[in-house]
């Protein structure tokens, strides 16, 4: 008989968790030591894919006029996004662009 974990206080990972070092989830909650500043190159890479992603979601929006769009902000607009996605869902839209489903507490999943 396998005994299961209670997993109950770990927060929900992302779909990423299972594409990095098994170790890493770990070093994220533990956080033995204090980050080290985003370096320019690395911040070059964040702003590279934030404009890529806004041109996709602006092309998106130009051919899809039914589109529902989903605007990001902070983390203190996560259940806002969640609610919009899920609002949108429940209303048949064809297209959700920047939604954010809500988290699986089940499944420790975002």
């Amino acid at each position: 008989m396998t005994v299961r974990l209670d997993v109950s206080g770990v927060p929900p990972q992302g779909g990423y968790v299972a594409k990095q070092c098994p170790v890493r989830p770990q070093w994220d909650v533990v956080r033995p030591a204090t980050p080290l500043p985003v370096s320019e190159a690395v911040q070059r890479r964040f702003d590279r894919g934030n404009a890529f992603e806004a041109d996709v979601f602006a092309e998106l929006t130009a051919l899809h006029a039914t589109a529902v769009v989903v605007e990001r902000g902070d983390a203190s607009d996560r259940p806002a996004r969640e609610a919009a996605t899920v609002r949108a869902m429940a209303e048949g839209a064809p297209l959700i662009i920047g939604g954010r489903l809500p988290a699986d507490e089940a499944g420790r999943r975002v």
